[in-house]
């Protein structure tokens, strides 16, 4: 990559910065082997993002047998501009992560590799301009370093320590802002025990359609700034393979809570979806939720399972009759949506709730 270039003036290794860019945010993002994804990842965070700025500061690239003070301070001898690429892309990745800290994203890997490839395809873009124009005028002393020894192992040296310097002011910024602990959100699912008390266990494993059930939330936002919540609760009636086969949408509700702020939110359940071991589902949202909610775009899920069955009717012989209507939304195999009227006779089968805010079969 160090040097490349085409006989028309084609900046090649850019477009090799921009590949392995968009390589790192690939293998970020979508799951891949580790061994590819250490392949990718590590020759990235500690070369290419160094690689862009030192093009985009000293564009020149040097031809062999090319004299170092014909270019001025537009070019860099390959050993120099590598040593630089590795000590810029380190200071790089310690200043994105420093300013990530103090955002609303987490230090993880997608947001750190996302901030560098910022940084990599603006600088990128910046080095094919000044040489584009070097290219054109001829060389000129517009370096960075014009006010220096024209030492390039001096220019090196001074390159790499300001690295360095930045490196440890950025830690020294997180270190005297004090520890900020982890950031989380705690997401909780009560019910009323027979003696009026809030509690996590013990949740119903039998409700009726149309008669209300009384439920629970606590939210307490440890994310350390204030924060938009939205729950969404939802019944489904779930396939043996796990797939959700019809759904009814029960309640939603938002929240706005400062930080180390909790809420509980009492409300009552209404089902009118009937049928043996359905989910009742909490979805928690810090955005509003999108069209289609589920537990894989969600922030938080908790969920019970439950069996709901239709209430008695009165018949002329005065026998009661379990028999009603479900006005259900129907999930079919495409993902569509719809409208779905059906009769049945519901027997009553006990599920199995589990002690926690969370149960499972």
């Amino acid at each position: 990559m160090l040097g490349l270039s085409v006989s028309n003036g084609r900046p090649v290794d850019l477009g090799l910065c921009v590949l392995a860019t968009v390589a790192a945010v690939v293998v970020t993002l979508v799951p891949v082997p580790r061994l590819v994804s250490v392949a990718i990842g590590v020759p990235f965070l500690l070369f290419v993002p160094g690689y862009a700025v030192t093009v985009a500061l000293f564009p020149r690239v040097i031809q062999r047998g090319t004299s170092l003070n014909s270019d001025g301070w537009n070019g860099l001898p390959l050993f120099t501009r590598a040593v630089l690429s590795v000590a810029t892309s380190v200071a790089l990745a310690i200043i994105v992560g420093v300013n990530l800290e103090f955002t609303r994203w987490a230090i993880r890997a997608p947001t750190v590799v996302g901030g560098l490839a910022v940084v990599t395809l603006v600088a990128a873009t910046a080095g094919a301009v000044r040489r584009s124009k070097i290219d054109r005028d001829g060389p000129a002393e517009t370096g960075a370093g014009s006010f220096l020894s024209r030492d390039m192992s001096s220019l090196a040296t001074v390159m790499v320590l300001l690295a360095i310097g930045i490196s440890l002011v950025s830690v020294a910024m997180v270190v005297g802002m004090g520890e900020r602990g982890e950031q989380y959100t705690e997401f909780a699912l009560l019910t009323e025990s027979d003696s009026g008390e809030a509690v996590a266990t013990d949740f119903p494993s039998n409700m009726t359609v149309g008669e209300e059930t009384a439920f629970r939330y606590v939210i307490t936002n440890k994310e350390q700034q204030h924060s938009s919540y939205y729950v969404v609760v939802r019944l489904e009636r779930v396939g043996s393979d796990g797939s959700v086969n019809s759904a009814e949408r029960l309640a939603n509700f938002s929240e706005e809570l400062a930080a180390g702020e909790s809420v509980r939110q009492e409300h009552t359940i209404k089902p009118t979806l009937r049928g043996a071991d359905l989910r009742l589902r909490y979805l928690l949202y810090r955005s509003q939720p999108p069209e289609q909610v589920r537990s894989n775009n969600a922030y938080r899920d908790l969920h019970i399972w439950i069996d709901v069955t239709a209430p008695p009717t009165q018949a002329d012989d005065g026998s009661t009759d379990e028999q009603a209507t479900d006005n259900e939304v129907v999930v079919r195999n495409d993902g569509a949506v719809g409208e779905s009227n059906s009769t049945s006779v519901q027997g009553v089968n006990i599920a199995s709730i589990g002690t926690g805010v969370v149960a499972g079969r």
